[in-house]
């Protein structure tokens, strides 16, 4: 089991998400932000679960995708390291998640 850090661009896309969410329904954000927390959580233990970028550019190659399973709506962008899981982006399913790779 490798453990699961956030980087602060994940931490603020996340912190984006729930305040978003607050103004109009606090448990909904409370219950995004448990439901982000699992599947990172779930990444510590299955690590290569999320799906690989195809044809990824050098400076992207092991970086995957997986969707939050509570909340299909959002998509953890993550490197598996060799000393841990590092998400990388915590997205909306709607945006355009490929302009972060180009």
């Amino acid at each position: 089991m490798k453990p699961v850090y956030f980087s602060a661009k994940a931490e603020d896309d996340l912190n984006s998400i729930c305040d978003y969410i607050r103004r109009d329904n606090p448990t909904a954000a409370a219950c995004v932000r448990q439901a982000v927390f699992k599947a990172a959580g779930n990444l510590a233990l299955h690590s290569e679960l999320g799906q690989a970028l195809t044809k990824p550019k050098p400076r992207h190659k092991g970086v995957r995708m997986s969707l939050v399973r509570e909340h299909l709506n959002y998509l953890l962008i993550y490197r598996v390291e060799s000393h841990r899981v590092l998400v990388l982006r915590t997205l909306h399913a709607a945006q355009d998640w490929t302009r972060f790779f180009r």
